[in-house]
């Protein structure tokens, strides 16, 4: 099942992900770019290398 969730970056935010879409692969969906930095931040969290607020 495909979760389909939008959400709301502003312009700065939207061009650092397509920035980093663009290293990465620029075929890829902007969600799936945010969804592997946070997945990135939360790990460096965990290992307490930076602090994550939400």
């Amino acid at each position: 099942m495909a979760r389909n969730k939008q959400i709301r970056v502003n312009e700065s935010d939207l061009s650092a992900l397509k920035t980093a879409r663009d290293e990465i692969d620029d075929s890829l969906a902007l969600g799936a770019v945010a969804r592997l930095g946070a997945m990135q931040l939360l790990n460096e969290d965990s290992n307490g290398d930076i602090e994550v607020g939400f």
